[in-house]
This record gives structure tokens, C-alpha cells and sequence, in this order.
């Protein structure tokens, strides 16, 4: 069973993950993208990977857990995207509270360069999570 995106979706090449463009691609910008690692009788994992241009900023195969939904994975992709947009606003809010602070990446939803990402791109994200709320 494959993917059915809606917009703001996209599959991003080579892999063809489920993803949303966050800004421009440079200097800032990057890409998020998703893709259903696992699928049990009660829950799912989902891959979570944000590139930029100068490489992967985080890139793990069990980022999102989520229930079983009764609906297609196009659907889903947007619903787990639209959590991982709320989990890096929060680390965005806490990256800008907390910038004079070393901070431990126990400390972070992600990890600080990806904090910092979503410090610098957090107009794009709060634009995009308005977009996946009308996509799902």
C-alpha cells in the first residue's frame, strides 16, 4: 500500500519519503520527511528525516509513535508530520529561551543542531503546521 499525498506533501527524490519544504533550501531552509517504519496491531513508528544543504541533521528510523489509524498512510504521513512540526516549534521556543545557556541534548526533542534549525526556520515551520492542519 503506497502513499496518496495532498499538498503541502510531496514525495522528496531520491528516496521518496513523504516531505515538506521548510523555507528555501538555502542557506537556511531544509526538508522533513517521513516514512512509516513499522506498523504493529496497536501503534506505529515513523522514520523522521531532516536534511538541509549541507547534509542530514537527523535522521532516525523510530522517531514518532503513533496509534494505528484507521485511515490511509497519505493521511497519516500529514498527521505525523504535523507532530513532528509542533515537536520542532517547541524546540524552537526553547532553542530561543535558552540561547545564552549550553544546553544538554537531553534537553531537546531532537537534538540542538536541529533545535537551532528550528530556531532559524520557526515563521516557515508555524506556516507549515497551518498548511497540515488543512491537509489532514
Amino acid at each position: 500500500m503506497g502513499y496518496q499525498l495532498r499538498r503541502p506533501l510531496y514525495f522528496e527524490p531520491p528516496d521518496r519519503l513523504p516531505s515538506v519544504q521548510i523555507g528555501r533550501l538555502a542557506p537556511t531552509g531544509g526538508v522533513v520527511s517521513c516514512d512509516l517504519s513499522f506498523e504493529g496491531r496497536d501503534h506505529t513508528l515513523w522514520r523522521l528525516r531532516i536534511a538541509v544543504l549541507g547534509g542530514v541533521l537527523y535522521d532516525e528510523p523510530e522517531a514518532i509513535r503513533g496509534p494505528v489509524a484507521g485511515f490511509g498512510r497519505g493521511r497519516q504521513a500529514a498527521a505525523i508530520m504535523a507532530t513532528a512540526v509542533s515537536f520542532l516549534l517547541a524546540d524552537a521556543e526553547k532553542y530561543r529561551a535558552a540561547m545564552s545557556r549550553h544546553q544538554d541534548d537531553a534537553d531537546w526533542v531532537f537534538n540542538q543542531r536541529v533545535a537551532e534549525w528550528a530556531y532559524l526556520n520557526d515563521t516557515e515551520l508555524a506556516a507549515m503546521a497551518d498548511e497540515l492542519a488543512g491537509a489532514q
